[in-house]
C-alpha cells in the first residue's frame, strides 16, 4: 500500500478543521466516565468496608479501617 503525501496532508487538514469543535464534548464524556468509575469504586469500598479493611490490613497499611473509609469517601466524592 502506498500513501501519497498530498493525501495525508488532505486528511490532516480535514482533521484540523473537524476535531477542535468536538474536543470539549469528548473531554466532557471522558470526565463523566471517570467520575462514574470513581463513584462506583468508592461506593463498593464503603459497602464492603470489612473486606476492604481486611485487604488493607494484609498490605500492612497503618490504620486500615480509617484508610478504607477515607479512600472510599474520597473516591465517592471525586465521582460526584
Amino acid at each position: 500500500m502506498t500513501f501519497s503525501l498530498s493525501g495525508l496532508v488532505y486528511l490532516y487538514d480535514r482533521a484540523i478543521w473537524v476535531l477542535p469543535p468536538l474536543q470539549s464534548l469528548f473531554l466532557l464524556f471522558v470526565r463523566m466516565y471517570w467520575g462514574w468509575l470513581f463513584s462506583r469504586t468508592g461506593y463498593g469500598k464503603l459497602m464492603n468496608i470489612d473486606r476492604t479493611t481486611d485487604f488493607f490490613a494484609s498490605l500492612g497499611m497503618p490504620f486500615p479501617h480509617l484508610s478504607a473509609l477515607l479512600i472510599g469517601l474520597t473516591e465517592l466524592g471525586a465521582g460526584c
